[in-house]
């Protein structure tokens, strides 16, 4: 009985120091009439407190059901290493077998995205800024409520 105890404190311990990233920045756009048009980028400038640490980014999406495709294609830009870097990714927004990732609330579905594991922004700069386009086929982009990024300080 004992053993069982103490197997099930040092679990709890054990999940409570797993997930020790703590979120530092989290910006958000909201869209008009959940419509994300081609026109309307998400994009913020910040600063960080402590650069010499290592973060985990993610791209936030929340979108509807009546989301048209299974994925989302996006051009990122950003200075996070000290010079302008630009890509095109496509996101997969649903699963092989036909469910939408991400926590279902309120009939949309958040769905965070990693761009940057274990990153290191660049020290010699005191702000950064981010741009992130819908680049797909269309010009608005229906069911999509909002977009953005987090940032989560990596704890040793």
């Amino acid at each position: 009985m004992k053993k069982g105890i103490i197997t099930g404190v040092v679990f709890f311990i054990a999940i409570l120091t797993a997930c020790n990233n703590d979120v530092v920045l989290q910006k958000i756009k909201n869209f008009d009439n959940n419509e994300w048009a081609f026109t309307s980028p998400f994009k913020t400038n910040f600063a960080l407190k402590d650069k010499a640490r290592k973060y985990d980014i993610y791209f936030l999406i929340s979108h509807s059901q009546d989301y048209p495709f299974q994925n989302i294609y996006l051009r990122i830009t950003d200075d996070f290493s000290g010079k302008t870097h630009t890509d095109t990714v496509s996101i997969q927004l649903m699963n092989k077998n036909g469910y939408w990732k991400g926590e279902k609330k309120h009939g949309f579905f958040r769905y965070e995205v990693p761009l940057h594991k274990n990153f290191s922004f660049a020290e010699n700069k005191d702000s950064f800024h981010i741009k992130i386009e819908q680049f797909t086929r269309q010009d608005t982009l229906k069911g999509v409520k909002n977009t953005g990024i987090v940032i989560k300080e990596i704890k040793k």
